[in-house]
């Protein structure tokens, strides 16, 4: 009888390879955020990381991949500091100016041209490949727009949002209106900015909150 084999992950060459993903990540995310994704080359990663071209192909297969998992690693990042935010929040704050607070982070997030054209370049990316080998794009951002639901929720309970507000059905448009705002600013930069300013706009029509802070409401 045969025996199988399998490399445990605390082996040398187990660990030879996790360190060799994370320098061609490290590398690959210094040249994203100094060049941008379109004027990075596989070989300018290569050398970077100190690896041939063969050792991405077989980490990661091409740079959209790379470029998937750093952006993964970014929303994370933000969707942690949207629960810091929440777990902070002063209890004498309304949770409606937390909402704000969070969209405004979230829209934030890509207001740099460089890191625009990195997040535009993901998109493009997943779009692409969505139906062969890559979750649908909305996957990376799940846990951050749950998130921004908890908020709304929140809202509603202490009634500065509608009850009978649809909160799954307004959290689906608020994302169609975010990816919207990345696909034009493949185009423009500043379409992407006004896109945030109208999505935020209709934010306040739609709930018709007094915008004005909670002191001066009370005055």
């Amino acid at each position: 009888m045969s025996k199988t084999w399998t490399i445990g992950a605390d082996t040398p060459r187990a660990k030879k390879k996790k360190e060799t993903h994370k320098r061609i990540l490290m590398a690959a995310s210094e040249l994203f955020q100094t060049k941008g994704f379109y004027e990075t080359t596989t070989a300018d990663i290569a050398k970077a990381a100190m690896v041939s071209a063969g050792s991405i192909y077989a980490h990661f297969g091409s740079p959209g991949k790379i470029m998937a998992e750093l952006h993964e690693t970014l929303v994370a990042s933000r969707t942690k500091r949207l629960t810091m935010m929440r777990e902070g929040w002063p209890d004498d704050r309304r949770a409606w100016d937390l909402l704000l607070a969070m969209l405004d982070e979230v829209w934030g997030m890509n207001k740099d041209s460089l890191q625009m054209e990195n997040v535009c370049a993901f998109h493009s990316w997943c779009w692409v490949c969505a139906l062969e080998d890559y979750a649908p794009m909305r996957e990376t951002y799940k846990a951050l727009f749950a998130e921004l639901t908890t908020t709304i929720e929140l809202a509603q309970a202490e009634g500065t949002v509608p009850k009978d507000l649809d909160v799954p059905s307004f959290v689906e448009i608020m994302a169609a209106a975010f990816f919207q705002g990345i696909q034009e600013a493949r185009t423009s930069r500043d379409a992407y900015l006004q896109r945030h300013q109208v999505f935020m706009a209709q934010v306040h029509a739609i709930f018709q909150v007094d915008l004005r802070p909670a002191a001066e409401t009370a005055a």
